[in-house]
């Protein structure tokens, strides 16, 4: 992954993201992974970005529309195994 020169990062691959994922669960008991911008510090910063993405695209195939990123069928029921908050209201 590249710094922040503004060069382009490598997307990490679905399962180290659910790794990532699972990690959050076990260190905070929940799976409701915010996307928040309030600090660039945020350890969880890019966990959320991804899960909002996730959400987006889940979004997208539920209305029919075609996602921005793949999202196969058996990566939603990984994230629904899992315990994943389709939807943060």
């Amino acid at each position: 992954m590249q710094g922040s020169s503004g060069a382009s990062r490598k997307a990490l691959p679905f399962d180290e993201h659910l790794k990532d994922f699972m990690a959050f669960k076990a260190e905070f008991g929940h799976c409701n992974v915010p996307k928040t911008g309030r600090s660039r510090n945020n350890k969880h910063l890019s966990l959320g970005v991804w899960c909002n993405n996730v959400r987006q695209s889940y979004k997208a195939i539920k209305m029919g529309r075609s996602p921005s990123r793949k999202l196969s069928k058996a990566n939603i029921q990984y994230l629904e195994n899992a315990g994943f908050e389709w939807s943060l209201s």
